[in-house]
């Protein structure tokens, strides 16, 4: 039985149809070898996007410093819209304080809660029950070189 793991989208139907039929009739070793020879062609993309990231950069950089220079958060232009555009995250850089702080003030809208799979399975395979933990896990096919 053959289960769908293309990425959405990425493939037209008539593609996708034309490739599970020539996928279906490779054997195990072709197959191995057509997921190792399209690994590498990703790696051999992604290498030549370096010197384009960087010119990205630079450009950007550039954008920044004119809106700063306008005065202004867009500008707008025939070719499209420059803005800017801010990301802000938060480094706890001292837990002791940080705990006692969203403790004492009952803040526990400052902090989310993620369960630690690795540990949960540790405390389970040592006989405890975590309660109002689900795992769940998934298997996928990976090639490595021999």
């Amino acid at each position: 039985m053959s289960e769908d793991h293309t990425v959405s989208g990425a493939l037209s139907p008539e593609e996708k149809t034309t490739l599970q039929s020539r996928l279906d009739a490779m054997d195990v070793a072709t197959l191995v070898k057509s997921y190792r020879d399209v690994k590498a062609k990703i790696a051999e993309i992604e290498a030549r996007a370096d010197k384009p990231r960087a010119m990205l950069k630079e450009v950007e950089g550039v954008l920044m410093a004119r809106l700063i220079g306008a005065n202004a958060s867009s500008i707008k232009t025939e070719n499209g819209t420059v803005y800017i555009y801010t990301t802000t995250n938060a480094v706890i850089e001292d837990p002791e304080a940080f705990w006692r702080y969203a403790v004492e003030h009952d803040a526990s809208d400052l902090y989310q809660a993620r369960a630690v799979a690795s540990t949960i399975i540790t405390h389970q395979e040592a006989g405890e029950t975590v309660p109002g933990v689900r795992i769940s896990s998934y298997s996928t096919a990976r090639v490595r070189k021999s």
